[in-house]
């Protein structure tokens, strides 16, 4: 990483304030220390966590799992340690693309895997690179325990779509979903993430939300 980088984002230096909480990759590309997972614990990933406002409120919730959040943006990373030293919450968040989950994880070793907004990436050619392809379900579908769960929740309606029929086409099965969350009795229990309280009071935009169970 060059000097100018950590020059214009000061995060790059500030993460390592929290170093048993933030994981950062050397220089090689790998991780030289990764917590072991415990066996009497859930094991609990997010992808694209943010600021940490839903890891936060998942861990009140269930403070007795092991939580992951996979997150590239700098700032965001140190935001959410902040909060889970105040909150007094253990949590690790990963810099690292989701794909490389398999690098960290055991086949058969995760039992929650949330979802939130990401990128649709709407363009028909840019469809490939969605979290939700066909061919990142195959690597969640390895990780997951059997009986293992998804969560997902978009608010682009053929993206939500695209990927229920992708999730049922990976050997998932989907055991409930709603076309509008806030509308529906799953508004109960939904974890309000930072992103959907940006919108949700100024625009309001039907929001997807499914869980889906591994299966086979």
């Amino acid at each position: 990483m060059s000097s100018s980088t950590i020059e214009v984002n000061p995060y790059v230096r500030k993460i390592h304030e929290f170093p048993e909480t933030i994981l950062v990759p050397g220089e090689d590309g790998r991780f030289a220390l990764f917590p072991q997972l415990r066996s009497d614990m859930p094991v609990v990933v997010e992808i694209g966590s943010g600021s940490g406002n839903h890891m936060i409120q998942y861990l009140t919730r269930m403070p007795r799992c092991q939580y992951f959040g996979y997150e590239l943006r700098y700032k965001r990373l140190y935001r959410t340690a902040q909060k889970l030293a105040e909150a007094k919450q253990q949590g690790y968040v990963v810099q690292c693309f989701a794909q490389k989950m398999p690098e960290h994880f055991a086949p058969a070793s995760i039992d929650t895997l949330i979802i939130n907004f990401p990128d649709p990436w709407a363009k028909l050619k840019q469809r490939k690179n969605r979290i939700m392809a066909p061919q990142n379900l195959k690597i969640f579908h390895s990780l997951l325990k059997p009986g293992g769960v998804v969560e997902f929740k978009s608010d682009h309606h053929e993206y939500f779509l695209r990927a229920r029929e992708n999730l049922l086409d990976s050997g998932f099965a989907v055991e409930a979903y709603t076309l509008n969350l806030h509308g529906s009795a799953y508004s109960a229990d939904n974890i309000i993430t930072e992103f959907e309280r940006m919108f949700l009071h100024k625009v309001p935009k039907r929001i997807g939300w499914l869980r889906a169970r591994k299966v086979g």
